[in-house]
């Protein structure tokens, strides 16, 4: 405890990760180039965070955080979008370590041939002989690049629509994700499941009312299962991507919300800071955090 203690400047913070995709190699087919980690630097990375760390479930930290219960550097493991590797390899490792994770998941998509815009962009920028109209790769990330980064929602919207219609270019795309038989056999105690919207959208970029729907209806079919646990993270997360109406809406639906803004946590807020740790060492990015937090 007391080498635990000496390796950060603050004693009690809590740091939550998040990744996507988990394999042995990188498929251009099926992975995303910023959303992928290899397997091996994986359980590298778990190594470690279970060597200087408390790995505590999301929800029991959150409680913690906000009950002033939280002793010593404590960390979350989460996974958002449910890719068809968080059963295949994340879920197994973590069960052989002992250790808790949540998993946010998108309900529109489960069990069906319906994607939203950047895995498809993603599928289709990676495979040039599969030509929908847009031209060629460079232009399908030119594409991905705006969509990501606009603050116009029309232009956002027409956009996204247009590039959602080509969900049938993507082949064994309900396959690309666990199915609603793996979210029931999940216990709820070592793991859980979030909501994450019911589609993957911007919510920035969306009217409140969507929003509200939107989240209501991840809701419903997520509470379902027996490992839901009320906590909402904000798809892609990052400050452009939520608005307070947003923040608000997650509130009035009593969630516990989660970022992915690349902070830590050392005090009970409106909301919880994530790390993404796709493909990246964990250490430097908690030493960031730490010197902007």
């Amino acid at each position: 405890m007391r080498a635990i203690r000496r390796a950060w400047p603050v004693e009690d913070f809590f740091v939550i990760f998040n990744w996507h995709q988990v394999t042995p190699g990188f498929d251009p087919g099926i992975h995303g180039e910023y959303t992928w980690t290899g397997l091996a630097d994986f359980q590298k990375e778990i190594d470690y965070l279970a060597s200087e760390f408390q790995i505590l479930p999301l929800y029991e930290a959150i409680q913690r955080l906000e009950r002033r219960t939280l002793r010593r550097p404590c960390v979350s493991l989460t996974f958002d979008d449910g890719d068809a590797s968080m059963s295949e390899y994340v879920l197994p490792l973590l069960r052989r370590r002992n250790l808790p994770a949540t998993f946010f998941i998108n309900s529109a998509y489960l069990a069906c041939h319906r994607s939203y815009w950047f895995p498809i962009l993603s599928y289709l920028s990676a495979n040039k002989d599969v030509s929908p109209g847009f031209g060629p790769p460079w232009k399908l990330k030119e594409e991905a690049l705006q969509l990501r980064q606009t603050n116009d929602p029309n232009l956002y919207n027409q956009a996204r629509s247009r590039v959602e219609q080509l969900a049938s270019f993507v082949p064994d795309l309900g396959s690309r994700l666990i199915s609603t038989g793996w979210l029931s056999s999940l216990d709820g105690e070592q793991f859980s499941i979030g909501a994450h919207g019911h589609e993957h959208e911007r919510f920035s970029m969306m009217p409140v009312e969507w929003q509200r729907k939107d989240l209501e209806e991840n809701v419903r079919q997520l509470s379902q299962f027996k490992a839901f646990r009320p906590v909402f993270a904000v798809p892609f997360g990052q400050a452009h991507d939520w608005t307070p109406d947003t923040l608000r809406i997650a509130r009035e639906q009593e969630l516990d919300i989660v970022l992915a803004d690349g902070g830590i946590n050392i005090a009970a807020g409106e909301y919880y800071r994530r790390i993404p740790g796709d493909g990246r060492k964990l250490r430097p990015l908690i030493q960031a955090a730490m010197a902007g937090n």
